[in-house]
């Protein structure tokens, strides 16, 4: 079975967890949940996998995200499969109501509606945060099958993507990622490989 990436359609956004326990897609079809601090690149990402520029809405000021947006994906037996874009973690400068918000609705859309699958995105040219790692723990404690999708890999020096790339064999291995991607929406790095675990894991 295919997953026809370039025919994905926005479907509906949820504010807050009242919301999301009313859905009647929820939890109920196979979706993947694409989660990562602000400003790692999500909206990005998403759009290179689906081939569309403007799919998911990308901004260059973080927090922008800030409510559970779900893609509708079809598939060849005329079946739909989900893309969750989650709020960004991270952003400090949020009011500390809307930090709550976001905080309860995502932390209840994991506890509740745990997807299938997670690609969890970490920015390559840095180590994983603390909330990166907190998140990473969560996804293992929790048994929530995930990858680890490296982000911004093109805007390293040859020099310094070297040593990324022997710190990263190591950084996330304790949490039992499903698989590791390198990627860059610039180049296209990695897109095709994630694509098709993704199309693993769901179809």
């Amino acid at each position: 079975m295919n997953i026809n990436w370039n025919n994905a359609a926005y479907g509906v956004s949820y504010g807050t967890l009242a919301q999301l326990k009313r859905s009647d897609i929820v939890g109920k079809y196979p979706e993947v949940a694409f989660s990562g601090r602000s400003n790692v690149g999500k909206s990005s990402l998403i759009n290179a996998v689906c081939t569309r520029n403007s799919l998911a809405r990308s901004s260059g000021s973080p927090g922008k995200t800030a409510t559970i947006n779900y893609y509708t994906v079809p598939t060849s037996d005329n079946t739909d499969i989900y893309i969750v874009d989650l709020p960004g973690y991270g952003y400090a400068k949020l009011s500390g109501s809307e930090r709550e918000r976001i905080r309860v609705m995502a932390e209840g859309y994991f506890a509740e509606f745990p997807p299938p699958l997670v690609v969890q995105l970490i920015d390559y040219r840095r180590p994983p945060s603390a909330d990166d790692r907190l998140m990473l723990s969560y996804f293992k404690n929790a048994r929530i099958p995930f990858i680890v999708a490296y982000t911004k890999a093109d805007k390293l020096r040859p020099a310094d993507f070297r040593r990324r790339e022997a710190e990263r064999l190591t950084e996330t291995e304790q949490y039992l990622p499903l698989a590791c991607v390198v990627t860059s929406t610039e180049k296209g790095d990695g897109i095709e490989e994630l694509r098709e675990l993704v199309r693993e894991r769901l179809v």
